[in-house]
């Protein structure tokens, strides 16, 4: 097949043909952009919808175990306290180099 000479018209319609292809992939990308972001926006909507009923059933259940039990509670609050209190001192002093240690011993 032989290759024919094209005129310039022939030529500028094959491009403004090229150009208008690459605008409707380019808008088809973008409404697929926008579609995934919706929906992405969409899922992640209704999983802090699901977070805060389970936080308000979680609420809910505490303060009636709480009220049923209110010294059980306040003491179970404080050995959680001082199991706290004690991890994070334990986890403090052993990044401390030992020179800090060395006047404690003495």
């Amino acid at each position: 097949m032989a290759d024919e000479a094209k005129t310039p018209s022939q030529l500028a319609d094959a491009a403004r043909g090229i150009a208008s292809d690459a605008q409707d992939v380019a808008a088809d990308a973008v409404d697929t952009g926008k579609a995934y972001a919706e929906n992405a926006v969409n899922q992640a909507g209704k999983k802090i919808i699901s977070f805060e009923e389970r936080a308000a059933q979680w609420h809910a259940s505490c303060t009636k175990r709480i009220s049923a039990d209110p010294v059980k509670s306040v003491l179970l609050a404080a050995a959680g306290g001082a199991l706290l209190a004690g991890l994070l001192l334990a986890f403090d002093r052993s990044d401390r180099p030992d020179w800090l240690y060395r006047g404690w011993h003495r």
